[in-house]
């Protein structure tokens, strides 16, 4: 990575992306950096991955952030 001109995030920093609804990261992924004024320079993958594949990736992006990422929404208690 360092030859990039951006610096990436790496993966698993929490504090970033889990700022970040799946909606965003899918986008980001699927039509690169610029959709969300983010650096040109991330490429689209959303022509040669499946949205199956962009699921799973968001999948494992959540997995190993940390802070761990909380999703939103209800909670149930649990008793």
């Amino acid at each position: 990575m360092d030859n990039l001109a951006v610096k990436p995030h790496p993966f698993t920093e929490g504090d970033t992306l889990n700022k970040m609804s799946d909606a965003e990261v899918a986008a980001i992924i699927s039509h690169g950096g610029a959709a969300l004024n983010k650096s040109p320079l991330m490429p689209a993958w959303g022509y040669t991955l499946s949205k199956s594949d962009i699921a799973a990736l968001i999948s494992y992006i959540r997995a190993v952030a940390v802070p761990p990422y909380h999703a939103g929404g209800l909670v149930y208690d649990q008793k």
